[in-house]
């Protein structure tokens, strides 16, 4: 008896390891990683911290979905998704619970590169802020105002939106730069929408009283929760090679209907609106990036100032990203999964990069302690990004951790901030 079970454990071991041998073989006919397949299948599952490496990074990727209007902040997430929203919006701890003296509150802010730093890496930034020095005898505390689509004045209003409310920060790190350049004239100008509002405005403000909007936004949230639920299904079994295998090619599958929903909103909802929301018809993709990147400097200035009025030490870090010159060299992977197929989407963040990088020296004029992260992987041969927009795996959110934490002792021991900046370092608005 113990003999044939034995034999039959054997058996079942030969072919668990013959399936996970034909799933390692599929992945690497198809061109697919382990790591990045589980990152998308935590984004997926819509998975709540600490548990999830990623989730909740992509919330609301279509149209209201995950998302609440906010009559400051432009948008926060629903926390009826997920237990790992607070009742601010935002992902992780609330900060107004933490006004203690005794606790030293390390905040980040940004978009969803920002969201995944935090996530990825609170843990290694707490543990280095603990060991240096002014911060004895106190419970270091990481909070998350990052919120995917966020582009500046967002983080900068969201600051001074919980200051206002008592919330008590000291040491805000903001991680910012791409949603800043592209998203004004890839996604709002060309639908009417200001380059100076939030990501999603008109998904948001529009009540779809059109009935086959409404349609499409049922068929949307009906692919999507079908998504979600095969995603959930196949979490517990992520180690396996075959199980990512077999949940990639479902997946897939089902995003193919996803996708026909939501190429069909769109085509209905491209025509700009009859009102256009504080939009220039003229005005020209250059001239809506320089507007970008003067709101990005402005924002950075401000943050600076409250940060020197509040009493807390302020980093702006601009995100690294795949497409600006000398980011680095791309891998086959990355080639042939993290550039996009349009060459003028690469042009327009390569352009938005360039404006970013005039407006640098009036940041380090005005005493802004700013790290230009931009070609952090220039000497990183290997796999860091893992899509067409600007995100990137966990070796890569490492690595920008580590040069934040090689700023901090510069930016805790010295001046609380500059003495914040005159109206002349701001670049006079257009």
């Amino acid at each position: 008896m113990v003999k044939r079970i034995a034999l039959a454990l054997a058996a079942l071991a030969m072919t668990a390891l013959c399936l996970e041998g034909v799933g390692a073989a599929w992945m690497a006919l198809a061109g697919l990683q382990a790591d990045a397949l589980r990152l998308d299948l935590l984004d997926r599952s819509g998975g709540e911290l600490p548990q999830s490496a990623a989730s909740l990074t992509r919330t609301g990727r279509s149209q209201k979905q995950g998302y609440m209007i906010h009559p400051y902040l432009g948008f926060v997430y629903d926390g009826r998704d997920s237990k790992a929203v607070n009742s601010q919006g935002l992902i992780g701890p609330d900060l107004l619970d933490s006004a203690s003296p005794d606790a030293f509150n390390v905040v980040i802010t940004g978009g969803s590169v920002a969201g995944d730093f935090f996530v990825l890496e609170w843990d290694a930034l707490r543990q280095a802020v603990a060991a240096l020095p002014g911060t004895e005898g106190r419970t270091v505390k990481l909070f998350c105002l990052a919120v995917a689509g966020y582009k500046q004045p967002q983080s900068l209003l969201a600051v001074a939106y919980l200051l206002s409310q008592g919330a008590k920060i000291d040491l805000l790190i903001n991680i910012d730069g791409f949603n800043e350049v592209v998203l004004p004239g890839h996604d709002l100008v060309p639908a009417g929408i200001s380059p100076a509002y939030p990501m999603f405005w008109r998904d948001l403000t529009d009540d779809f009283v059109d009935a086959k909007s409404r349609k499409l936004l049922g068929r949307l949230a009906l692919w999507d929760e079908l998504g979600q639920t095969w995603a959930k299904g196949a979490m517990p079994f992520s180690f396996s090679r075959t199980a990512l295998v077999l949940w990639h090619l479902g997946d897939n599958l089902l995003k193919r209907g996803e996708d026909a929903a939501l190429t069909q909103m769109r085509d209905r909802e491209a025509a700009p609106l009859p009102s256009p929301a504080g939009v220039d018809p003229t005005i020209s993709p250059e001239a809506v990036q320089a507007q970008a990147a003067d709101i990005w400097l402005r924002s950075s200035l401000a943050l600076a100032k409250l940060g020197h009025e509040a009493g807390f030490a302020y980093l702006h870090v601009l995100q690294p990203n795949q497409y600006p010159e000398g980011a680095k060299p791309l891998s086959a992977w990355e080639q042939a999964k993290a550039v996009s197929p349009d060459p003028a989407f690469g042009e327009a963040v390569r352009s938005g990069y360039r404006e970013l990088d005039k407006r640098i020296p009036a940041l380090r004029q005005a005493g802004v302690a700013f790290e230009d992260a931009t070609r952090l992987f220039a000497d990183t041969p290997g796999d860091v990004f893992r899509d067409t927009c600007c995100h990137f795996n966990e070796a890569g959110n490492a690595l920008l951790a580590t040069r934040v934490i090689k700023r901090l002792p510069e930016v805790l021991t010295s001046p609380t901030g500059p003495a914040g900046p005159s109206g002349q370092d701001a670049p006079a608005r257009p």
